[in-house]
């Protein structure tokens, strides 16, 4: 294992460098944590362990999610257009779902 590039105070500052140097991480959750992984931690990928692999598990999870949390802002959004139109139209339908389930239910 090599040792990380630079420093970073949390998370969000980690994925916000990964996203602003791979702009292919902002299409591929997968794409993003191998970059973490090699840029961040510092792995020599794809030398992996699978003992260091479920170490890192739950800090992947929490990869992905400060990756939405960042492009929910409308930074570092996904460099594919295909990829951005089609969380476009997941966004719209999970909102206008999220409308009707407010509408309340009358019974007679």
């Amino acid at each position: 294992m090599s040792a990380p590039i630079k420093k970073f105070r949390n998370t969000a500052e980690e994925v916000e460098y990964i996203l602003a140097k791979y702009p292919e991480s902002r299409n591929n959750d997968f794409v993003l944590q191998w970059f973490w992984l090699k840029e961040v931690v510092g792995l020599n990928m794809p030398d992996l362990s699978w003992q260091k692999f479920q170490q890192l598990a739950g800090k992947l999870g929490t990869i992905r999610r400060t990756r939405q949390k960042i492009q929910g802002t409308n930074k570092y959004l996904p460099s594919d257009k295909r990829v951005l139109e089609r969380r476009k139209r997941w966004r719209m339908i999970r909102t206008r779902n999220s409308k009707f389930s407010e509408i309340p239910v009358v019974r007679e």
